[in-house]
């Protein structure tokens, strides 16, 4: 990397890492590197090499906002939210559309994003509404 872009990848690593909370120590492990490794990079005092980005997008980090400076289009997905997409695609319909309320639900009641998150379909509620009516 030249000296100028050195600076400003540098820059933005930093500022990722410090995004997603991570330490430097985190960081490194995500990224397959030594902690001094990771300090190198941030001071830059050395340039990483292509398995270190291959690593930290292996795990959701946005590496092309990390060499451009420009966010990816689209949020990317974590390994884990990707696992959970395919165990899903693995269900039945009916399966799906139980998983799809449960999670609603949940996210609803226990997630941290501060967000509601509103039934693609309000009829899916229906059966519930029924059976509870019938107790």
């Amino acid at each position: 990397m030249e000296t100028t872009n050195l600076h400003s990848f540098r820059l933005r690593l930093r500022e990722e890492r410090k995004r997603l909370g991570l330490t430097q120590a985190e960081m490194a492990q995500r990224g397959q590197v030594r902690p001094q490794s990771q300090t190198l990079y941030e001071t830059g005092k050395q340039a990483p090499g292509l398995a270190y980005f291959l690593s930290l997008a292996a795990t959701g980090i946005d590496v092309c906002f990390l060499l451009t400076g420009e966010r990816a289009s689209g949020e990317r997905l974590s390994a884990e939210e990707n696992s959970l997409i395919d165990c899903a695609r693995d269900l039945s319909a009916e399966d799906r559309h139980a998983l799809m309320k449960m999670a609603i639900a949940m996210s609803n009641l226990y997630g941290t994003r501060g967000k509601k998150i509103p039934l693609l379909n309000p009829g899916l509620l229906t059966d519930d509404e029924t059976v509870k009516n019938q107790l």
